[in-house]
């Protein structure tokens, strides 16, 4: 056994999903720090593992390329965009869900596909026009971790009902009453 989720010889399904919220939709979520790295890191609500660089295995939220919501980990960084692949999502202060679903492949790279604001009843099956970004890689993971700015007013983010589960409702189920593209009030 590898101790991961995902690792060893697993292959199955994990969907993984979270409300997400920068608190300033114009600032760059960057952790101001004496010009040496990590200054500049991305914020998202992240799974990693033991080893891996500050990046993780996978992370949602934002991943600077045209401060737009998005995906990173040590693949890289990919914008979530409608199906045309131009149109994405600008970072704003509204509560946003991001749901991805893992598929962990033992003889083969993982395939992780990640939706914002996805309708809850369409499932895998979303419409054009709903911003998605599918990345392959080793989505392996043993932690989850929270990256965002270090100044709250500034450029902070906020996480809230991170949900894990074996199937699309799981991640969905039960979540305040969330409208696509509209702010909601989480209490």
């Amino acid at each position: 056994m590898s101790g991961l989720v995902g690792g060893g010889e697993v292959s199955r399904v994990l969907y993984f999903g979270a409300l997400v919220r920068s608190v300033n939709g114009s600032t760059p979520a960057t952790e101001e720090k004496d010009g040496t790295p990590p200054d500049g890191m991305e914020a998202f609500v992240q799974l990693t593992r033991p080893g891996l660089s500050a990046l993780g295995a996978l992370g949602m939220g934002n991943g600077w390329a045209q401060w737009a919501y998005s995906i990173g980990g040590v693949f890289g960084t990919a914008d979530l965009k409608q199906t045309n692949n131009t149109t994405y999502a600008s970072v704003n202060t509204a509560t946003r869900l991001m749901v991805a679903k893992i598929t962990f492949n033992h003889t083969a790279n993982d395939t992780a596909t990640v939706w914002l604001d996805p309708n809850p009843d369409h499932g895998d099956n979303q419409v054009w026009s709903v911003c998605r970004a599918t990345v392959t890689g080793d989505f392996s993971f043993s932690q989850l971790a929270y990256r965002s700015g270090n100044i709250p007013d500034l450029n902070g983010w906020e996480f809230d009902e991170v949900r894990f589960a074996t199937d699309w409702r799981g991640v969905i189920t039960n979540l305040p009453s969330l409208r696509q593209g509209i702010m909601i009030k989480i209490h």
